[in-house]
């Protein structure tokens, strides 16, 4: 088993930068790796009837420190890890976009039996060259980036019958917004595997 920790300690001085950055690029492969399988496995998953708002806080306040989020309550039918996944993708692109932290910050809406959850930033936009691409799995412009967390967002959100667009926002920066069909609230029925 991998330690960093401890493999930093026993090479301190010359070494340590050295395993830094090992420790740092295992971290980033890892990460590809798991977002890889996000992108082959089921995109319909389990889907329940859940509260994207409740979703969008607990994202909010594990990236960010706060809940983020405003506007109205709805509930749709995904599976939860795949909304989890949606909304971590698109705060973290929200985060990376070059704007202040404090701007970011997720809305939720209902009508017209649709639930919209808009994440937005006032980052540097999306360049209109780039905008054809960017569900492409692969595809990036950021440095560190893997260029799957779109791609990955279009796939699950298109499984649960919904859809996806990103926009310039009024006054600079994105409003990525995701609209799925609203559920009557309630529990929804567990199958049993």
């Amino acid at each position: 088993c991998w330690q960093p920790e401890l493999s930093t300690l026993r090479f301190a001085g010359a070494g340590a930068r050295e395993i830094a950055i090992i420790d740092d690029e295992v971290s980033l492969l890892s990460s590809l790796t798991h977002r890889v399988n996000d992108i082959l496995r089921d995109p319909t998953g389990n889907p329940e009837i859940v509260d994207p708002r409740a979703i969008a806080e607990e994202v909010g306040t594990r990236l960010c420190g706060r809940a983020l989020v405003g506007g109205t309550t709805g509930s749709v039918r995904i599976d939860p890890e795949r909304m989890r996944s949606i909304l971590e993708n698109l705060l973290r692109n929200a985060l990376e976009s070059g704007g202040k932290e404090e701007e970011v910050a997720i809305e939720i809406g209902g009508g017209n039996g649709q639930v919209t959850i808009d994440v937005l930033d006032r980052g540097t936009g999306i360049p209109p060259m780039d905008r054809a691409r960017v569900f492409d799995p692969f595809f990036t412009t950021k440095s560190r980036g893997s260029g799957i967390g779109l791609a990955i967002c279009l796939r699950f959100i298109t499984a649960a019958r919904g859809s996806i667009d990103l926009q310039d926002r009024a006054g600079g920066g994105c409003r990525a917004r995701v609209i799925l069909p609203s559920t009557l609230p309630g529990p929804a029925p567990r199958s049993e595997a």
